[in-house]
């Protein structure tokens, strides 16, 4: 029986767990009751005392008994479609009735002695259960435990005394002696078997079992008993109910489609399809704003070369404020040296230095030594009178960028440059002769997206004679993609402008769209010929905000005052762009680059009564200088300013 044992619990767990295919199961978790019948096959070895006699009364005859009152709870519980557990709790009376014709007990006299004995059981038995092992469908094979906790345990030993009377048998019912089993032990059990589930319902099922149950334990531990072991062949039914499985929508064939609902530009508040870029050859001129906040890296007291290209002592006679490149990040690599040649140029100015840190890591000691490097590098290289320069130093700026991103963060390791003639820190104007300018230079691009899953890459690439302009990308859905065509970004021709819209979905098609913009060019001959007027085009970039802020400085009010309305003639067109650096919500910073915009132009309107003015919110969409680098962060906290009057004859 053993080896027997052992070989079918072998069988049942070595089934794989791993197999793809079986990791979906037939029906969900189902629960329910199970009822149940035991035939017990009792094997004893226990002795009674029949004290009317003095006899001792041994009962060690294997026997059979069915016990009917088997019935608990159960959840069966999937694994995957093969591999099942059960998890039972119940209750079992097993009722076992043992014999001994014990023969002549006197004079004429037999007995005939029976011990009847009832044991109830509190069982636990978790069961694993495997499908698929026979190939029947709904069969199953069963192995487990049975774990019985005694709830009560009673015996009664009685006689049958059988005697001769006036030539007559009689018999007398007698019981010797009767109560509970002193040491009820736990019973502890292997069980194995088989069983069918048949579906009886849509989530109903009823499934015959048939098991056998081997002991590990006897059934008591009492002066009577050496030993009493009863092995249990169970007949049951369980009736359980699935819980529904929810419907899975029917898988559809992915699909995506690319396309664009139109290409467009705006004048004024219109918004119209763009049908041509127009490319000529315009005289501008651009102002560049000098920033007077100076960055630091954590806990430097030294700005690297990313903030500032440091002259050496032998190179201090040669810096030139007039030589420097028009671009806006290298311009303002060079405040200190620029600040320091107009301390030269104007004998009167002093200037304020206020160091500041993060607040986080670094301390007051570091704004104070960055302060004093100021100080000390305009004083020493050119040669300014250091009582002309107040060094000072606080924690956080009194104006702080956002101390919850490390952007910000790094923005607030600063100096902050102020002066009492406002020339030290005016913005550099820098005259060009020639440049191409677009017309129009914001164009908008609307994709027009049709697919049955979500968006997971896009690309958006706009080039021209095969060389990249620009490129958009990012995932989900795409909306609305401005593009601000900068000045000499398109070629000096008519070759026309293409962009190729590609989108891949969560289902992995991908789906392409393209178009083509022509572009007319306008030369310095053609326009002589063609009679067309020549234009002149200032741009002026003003960082008129401070971090989250649509508010225009009394700085930047004085700074349009001078530069941008003497500029402004009759005929001009104005067009104004704001901008925000990446700190924040995309959405949120293009309506706050739009209200910058609008700040600009409430403040030029009453100086421009006659003049068209354009508005646009660019917001982060467009990154008009590195937002890796503070300065490039500080810079687009800004609009940009073009006024556009064509030559008159």
């Amino acid at each position: 029986m053993k080896k027997l044992l052992i070989l079918a619990l072998v069988l049942c767990f070595n089934v794989s767990f791993a197999e793809e295919e079986n990791k979906t199961p037939d029906r969900p978790l189902n629960f329910g009751i199970y009822l149940g019948a035991g035939l017990n096959m009792n094997s004893p070895d226990m002795s009674f005392i029949d004290n009317s006699s003095s006899l001792t009364i041994p009962y060690n005859q294997s026997t059979n008994s069915f016990a009917y009152n088997i019935i608990g709870g159960l959840v069966n519980i999937p694994i995957n479609r093969t591999n099942w557990v059960s998890l039972r709790l119940g209750y079992q009376m097993m009722h076992s009735n043992f014999e001994n014709d014990f023969g002549s007990v006197g004079l004429d006299s037999s007995a005939i002695f029976n011990l009847e004995s009832k044991v109830s059981y509190f069982e636990i038995s978790p069961m694993y259960q495997i499908y698929d092992l026979i190939p029947v469908k709904n069969l199953y094979l069963m192995a487990g435990v049975e774990l019985g906790i005694p709830i009560k345990s009673t015996f009664s030993h009685n006689r049958d005394l059988t005697f001769a009377l006036a030539g007559e048998n009689v018999t007398s019912s007698e019981i010797i002696e009767e109560g509970d089993y002193s040491s009820p032990d736990i019973r502890f059990a292997v069980g194995f078997g088989v069983g069918y589930m048949f579906d009886i319902g849509k989530n109903f099922h009823i499934s015959p079992e048939l098991s056998f149950r081997f002991p590990f334990a006897n059934v008591a531990s009492d002066a009577n008993v050496n030993s009493w072991s009863v092995p249990q062949l169970r007949f049951g039914v369980n009736l359980t109910y699935s819980i529904p499985k929810k419907e899975q929508p029917k898988a559809q064939e992915s699909s995506l489609s690319a396309d664009f609902a139109g290409v467009y530009y705006y004048d004024n508040s219109n918004r119209l399809p763009v049908n041509k870029i127009v490319v000529e050859d315009v005289q501008t001129s651009e102002l560049f704003p000098l920033l007077t906040n100076i960055f630091f890296d954590e806990g430097k007291d030294i700005p690297s070369n990313k903030s500032q290209n440091l002259a050496t002592e032998s190179e201090i006679g040669e810096f030139a404020i007039e030589s420097l490149q028009a671009d806006a990040i290298e311009i303002n690599k060079s405040s200190l040296d620029i600040i320091g040649k107009r301390m030269q140029k104007y004998p009167n100015a002093r200037i304020k230095i206020i160091g500041t840190n993060d607040s986080k890591k670094e301390k007051l000691e570091i704004s104070k030594k960055r302060a004093e490097f100021a100080k000390n590098y305009i004083s020493v290289n050119y040669g300014i009178a250091p009582d002309r320069i107040d060094a000072d130093a606080r924690n956080l700026p009194e104006k702080a960028s956002s101390t919850r991103v490390e952007d910000g963060i790094q923005e607030n390791r600063r100096i902050e440059i102020t002066s009492n003639v406002p020339m030290i820190t005016e913005p550099l104007i820098i005259e060009k002769d020639r440049q191409t300018f677009s017309t129009p230079n914001l164009i908008e691009f609307e994709p027009k997206i049709e697919t049955t899953d979500s968006i997971t890459t896009w690309n958006l690439e706009i080039t021209q004679t095969g060389n990249v302009l620009r490129s958009f990308s990012g995932t989900n859905t795409p909306g609305k993609i401005q593009w601000n065509v900068q000045p000499n970004e398109l070629k000096q021709s008519n070759v026309p402008v293409d962009y190729t819209l590609v989108v891949e979905n969560k289902g992995g098609k991908q789906s392409m769209k393209s178009g083509t913009i022509p572009v007319e060019y306008l030369s310095y001959n053609r326009k002589k010929v063609e009679d067309k007027p020549d234009k002149v085009i200032s741009k002026y970039s003003l960082v008129v905000f401070d971090f989250d802020s649509p508010e225009v400085s009394e700085k930047d009010k004085e700074i349009l005052k001078k530069n941008v309305i003497p500029s402004i003639n009759y005929n001009s067109v104005i067009q104004i762009y704001g901008y925000t650096d990446r700190i924040g919500d995309d959405s949120y910073n293009q309506k706050l680059a739009l209200r910058r915009a609008e700040s600009v132009k409430k403040f030029l309107e009453p100086y421009t009564k006659s003049n068209k003015i354009e508005v646009y919110g660019i917001g982060e969409n467009i990154e008009i200088f590195d937002n890796d680098l503070p300065i490039g962060r500080q810079l687009s906290r800004t609009v940009q300013i073009y006024v556009i009057t064509p030559k008159e004859k």
